[in-house]
């Protein structure tokens, strides 16, 4: 078994990780790959190096269990799972190829009919959850709105998700009909 594999960290400003990785060759440094959001280069940080597949998997799981999941309510990462179950060498979804009717149609009978726990229903209710973040929307003619758990509202108003996020990043200083996007600090309101 080759040793080319690696874990990683993603960390905040203040040098506390957000996001641990497993990876090979650029993974820890490609944005259009990524769920998470890539920090600069200067708070990424390579963890254990040359390592095999099972090694970098066993590590990953090790280091989320050490600091806890924020979603789950037992620590500061932002990992949706505990690790070791990322798919090694797959293809990004958006290549740029459109997928055939017939591939459309598989994908989506896979989906029907399966239940979702109510955990699952609560986790993507937006709104609903109680753990959802408060956002201030601030348009362009002055109008502000305090919305409660931003992708619902997103998706109901037709706007994308890589927008508002440059937009919060302050990477634009304008989307579509929207100046800013910001995060209501809790107890703020």
């Amino acid at each position: 078994m080759k040793s080319i594999y690696y874990t990683y960290a993603y960390l905040r400003e203040d040098g506390t990780p957000y996001y641990i990785g497993k990876g090979k060759g650029k993974r820890a440094y490609d944005k259009r790959r990524h769920s998470a959001y890539v920090p600069s280069r200067d708070r990424i940080l390579i963890l254990k190096k040359n390592l095999t597949e099972e090694e970098a998997f066993r590590h990953e799981i090790y280091m989320i269990a050490v600091f806890g999941r924020k979603d789950l309510g037992t620590g500061i990462l932002r990992n949706l799972t505990n690790g070791g179950d990322g798919a090694s060498g797959s293809i990004p979804w958006n290549t740029g190829k459109k997928l055939s009717k017939k591939h459309c149609e598989k994908l989506s009978a896979a989906g029907k009919g399966r239940k979702k726990s109510e955990e699952h229903k609560r986790k993507i209710s937006g709104a609903n959850n109680p753990r959802a973040k408060t956002w201030k929307i601030t348009y362009e003619n002055g109008r502000v709105e305090i919305v409660k758990g931003l992708q619902p509202w997103r998706i109901k108003n037709g706007y994308n998700k890589l927008g508002l996020r440059k937009l919060q990043l302050k990477e634009w200083k304008r989307y579509k009909d929207l100046v800013a996007v910001e995060e209501v600090a809790q107890g703020a309101l």
